[in-house]
């Protein structure tokens, strides 16, 4: 669902320019500009929230202080300054959920990924070509399966569906739940992609280095992780009984 902001109405329009003056303003500017802005909104009857559906629903302007950064740039999206908002936007990490929907709603996420893929193909030591092929391929609702900004997860996911396609789908025996973890844990530190617990091992889209230092790793630092990990289970399961038995 996209959460679209209201219409772009002089009245909006002109409490957009003031909101921004108000919170980035200084000295007589920032005060002037917040006058404006309190006059303006009671005078249309209008509240923050009626700027941008982000804000909050309030005349009160002692809130701008805590406004985040980026509550200001979604404010401009469905305005004339949409494209300079998403140009800060995709780049910011501490979008909510429901900001990243905003966002995703009104850009075109192939344009971002062939913007960038070269750049990404150079730091994952990937022919640029790969990921150019792949970019069409991106969908939106993949996103949520990572974390980050918006930019940092396309990036992921077209370094995902490029693993996917390249590498083959490897599983590597391990029976029991500490040991499946373990060895989950240590395909995650090796890159591995597409991971996951299988009743009788974990399998993941591996190269041919990680698979060996996978296997090497079980060999040789599974028997400690284990001890590790079974000394810290029993110490919490003690913990809880303790605080329990109060």
């Amino acid at each position: 669902m996209n959460h679209s902001p209201p219409p772009d109405q002089p009245a909006r329009t002109r409490a957009l320019k003031l909101l921004q003056l108000a919170r980035r303003g200084v000295g007589g500017e920032r005060t002037n500009a917040t006058r404006l802005l309190l006059t303006h909104l009671q005078a249309n009857d209008m509240t923050l929230f009626d700027i941008d559906p982000g804000l909050p629903v309030t005349q009160d302007l002692s809130v701008l202080d805590s406004l985040r950064e980026a509550q200001l740039e979604l404010a401009k999206l469905g305005t004339d300054r949409q494209d300079e908002a998403l140009e800060r936007l995709v780049d910011d990490p501490t979008l909510t959920p429901a900001e990243i929907e905003r966002v995703l709603g009104v850009m075109d996420l192939q344009i971002l990924a062939r913007h960038r893929s070269e750049a990404w193909a150079h730091l994952d030591g990937v022919d640029s070509g790969r990921y150019a092929a792949l970019v069409d391929r991106l969908n939106p609702k993949a996103l949520s399966a990572f974390g980050g900004s918006v930019a940092q997860r396309v990036h992921m996911a077209l370094r995902e569906a490029y693993w996917r396609a390249a590498y083959p789908l490897r599983t590597l025996r391990v029976q029991g739940e500490v040991d499946q973890a373990l060895v989950a844990g240590l395909l995650t530190g090796l890159g591995g992609i597409g991971i996951r617990v299988l009743a009788d091992g974990v399998e993941a889209h591996l190269d041919g280095d990680q698979l060996a230092r996978a296997r090497s790793m079980m060999v040789q630092d599974l028997p400690a992780l284990r001890r590790t990990a079974t000394d810290a289970l029993r110490a919490l399961g003690e913990q809880h009984a303790r605080a329990q038995r109060g």
